[in-house]
């Protein structure tokens, strides 16, 4: 099968570039969770056709083009085959359809360009062709200066991928196909365009990643000694070279986002009074198998550098995810600084008097459900600032979003901002690479309306021109997806996160020792 589609691989690009066009159709799509069957285009649509060597020996391949068809002309026999088959053009479509590296983007429609430029055509167009730029460099496309033969190269070779994991769903299991679908997400070298993944059997630690490694921060009891150790290796392969592999499945905007994304620990969510998930994926054996790190046995070394130990090596076994949601046999790290102090709410202030210091902690800029909670907090906060202002001016206001993963809420909003520069000499937005978009753009916010505004920290999980997403469910698998529809703009800026303009990186020496440097920086001054 691969040998055949190997040779007449130039037929799929050949029957992509004449029926490219039709990806395009008016045709109206919804994202109600319903099956939604997509399928290819043939020269012969009458011809039964039992597999694809029938038909590309009779030299007419059929090609994904995004036209709804009926599931009659799906091409595989077998039913998983073909739920397989709807469930990729599905993704597919809903891309080549909206998401605006894909089409032709209207950059003058309100209602798709939001943020601090969007009245000036001329920021919108430079902000969308240095995204259309980066992702076709990620790529390693050959194209043009324009926005329209980069947007060309990026729907060819977005089609071409398509096409290729269709034709190898009989060769794949399900796992497979799941993260080849979220490969060609990586394509569009947009975080907010991305395919879930599966869950299931991890290994019982929990890591952080600091600017110079990634630290173990929960191990099993029996190997204390590796609290706090840098991971190393996973099967002797060098944790950059892990890192690379996770690069082709994990949507990120940057390195600093990776990085985070895929050792962030489970957080609480105050609404529905549980834990979540928020894919700790160096951890999640499915991942580690997919990437050739770890085989199917489930067990793993993991080589450890410890200050008081050397390099050393530690072996163990995955368990049931759920088994370690309450885990407490692991041996963990208790994060004490003023950041961590409430981590259940998703936004809360504290004044230190003998700073003059009003630090404010989001957690989240809240989901739907959260709206409600958050705008409370928000507005607690602001009636709180308004009359120390009455009465003082404060040395710093801090806003803190470290490791914030975004929401919906636009904070600050209005007038809210000359508040923020009335009421202290300075105010600080501290950032990391966990940062990430809503916080990036709120960020934003700050820098370009409040005067007396300092960022720092570190870099953040991506620049403040970035797509935004809403999601939906694969038709059978129901797997749960993101594509973008939306931009924001925020800076003119080419750079792929935002820098802080003072640099300070977490250490495991201050993780250790319960110190938060950005902070003491601050009240030091």
């Amino acid at each position: 099968m691969r040998k055949v589609k190997n040779i007449y691989a130039i037929l799929l690009i050949v029957f992509t570039c004449a029926l490219l066009s039709s990806c395009t159709n008016n045709e109206e799509v919804y994202i109600n969770n319903e099956t939604i069957n997509y399928a290819y285009e043939s020269n012969d649509e009458d011809k039964a056709v039992d597999d694809v060597t029938t038909d590309i020996i009779h030299g007419t391949p059929k090609v994904f083009t995004g036209l709804p068809i009926h599931r009659d002309y799906l091409l595989w026999t077998s039913e998983r085959d073909r739920e397989w088959e709807q469930d990729i053009r599905h993704f597919g479509v809903m891309a080549l359809r909206q998401h605006p590296l894909l089409i032709d983007f209207d950059l003058g429609s309100t209602s798709l360009v939001f943020g601090i430029g969007r009245e000036d055509y001329s920021a919108a167009a430079h902000a969308y062709e240095v995204l259309l730029r980066r992702a076709t460099a990620r790529n390693g496309l050959s194209t043009g200066d324009s926005a329209d033969e980069m947007r060309e190269a990026l729907r060819w070779l977005f089609i071409e991928r398509i096409n290729e994991l269709i034709l190898d769903i009989p060769n794949l299991n399900d796992n497979e196909i799941i993260f080849g679908i979220a490969a060609i997400a990586v394509i569009l070298d947009d975080a907010h365009t991305r395919m879930g993944l599966p869950m299931g059997y991890i290994f019982p630690v929990e890591f952080i990643a600091l600017y110079d490694g990634i630290y173990f921060v929960a191990v099993p009891e029996e190997y204390e000694h590796a609290l706090y150790g840098e991971l190393l290796a996973i099967n002797d392969i060098g944790i950059d070279e892990i890192m690379e592999r996770l690069a082709t499945i994990i949507a990120h905007e940057n390195e600093y986002y990776l990085r985070q994304k895929v050792t962030m620990p489970m957080r609480y969510d105050p609404i529905r009074f549980r834990h979540y998930v928020v894919r700790p994926f160096l951890k999640e054996l499915s991942v580690l198998n997919y990437l050739g790190v770890v085989d199917d046995s489930g067990r793993a070394n993991f080589t450890v550098r410890c200050e008081n130990y050397g390099v050393f090596t530690i072996r163990m076994s995955v368990v049931d995810r759920g088994d370690v949601m309450d885990e407490s046999s692991l041996i963990r790290h208790e994060f004490n600084t003023l950041m961590h102090t409430n981590p259940d709410e998703i936004f809360w202030h504290e004044y230190l008097s003998d700073e003059s210091l009003m630090y404010v902690r989001i957690n989240s800029f809240a989901s739907v459900e959260e709206m409600a909670a958050f705008n409370a907090a928000s507005s607690s906060f602001m009636a709180e600032l308004e009359n120390r202002h009455m009465s003082e001016k404060m040395q710093a206001i801090v806003i803190d979003v470290r490791q914030n993963p975004g929401g919906n809420a636009e904070w600050p909003a209005g007038t809210d901002f000359s508040i923020l520069s009335e009421a202290a000499y300075y105010v600080y937005v501290v950032i990391d690479g966990g940062a990430f978009s809503k916080s990036v753009i709120n960020t934003s916010h700050i820098m370009h309306r409040v005067e007396n505004a300092i960022t720092i920290g570190e870099p953040t999980g991506q620049i403040d021109n970035i797509l935004a997403s809403h999601a939906g469910l694969l038709p059978n698998s129901r797997m749960r997806y993101n594509i973008s529809l939306m931009m924001w703009v925020g800076s003119d800026s080419e750079d792929i996160a935002i820098r802080p303009d003072v640099f300070i990186p977490l250490s495991i020496d201050d993780v250790i020792n319960q110190r938060d440097p950005a902070l003491e920086y601050i009240i030091s001054r």
